[in-house]
């Protein structure tokens, strides 16, 4: 059976819900690590934007298709690319 924008959305928000709330307690332990020097970091957005970094990192480790192929590789980075085109 073919697939609707609404299944892939309501998949995908799911996916996401749950992602966030993995991301933040992945956040949490980084931060009660001790692997971070607050003292002689600068309060901005550079840490905060690398953290967030490894996170969608951490992300895509998570959510890679089973079994994912150079294929498979191709079409995530189209998806990328079409997801960064403005649409006019």
């Amino acid at each position: 059976m073919p697939t609707t924008k609404e299944s892939i959305r309501k998949k995908v928000i799911e996916m996401l819900d749950d992602n966030r709330k993995t991301m933040e307690k992945k956040l949490d332990a980084l931060l009660e690590s001790g692997h971070i020097d607050f003292e002689n970091t600068e309060d901005n957005y550079r840490l905060p934007k690398m953290i967030v970094c490894a996170l969608a990192r951490e992300t895509e480790y998570q959510f890679t298709p089973p079994g994912k192929t150079r294929a498979d590789d191709r079409a995530i980075d189209m998806l990328h690319i079409r997801m960064n085109i403005p649409q006019f």
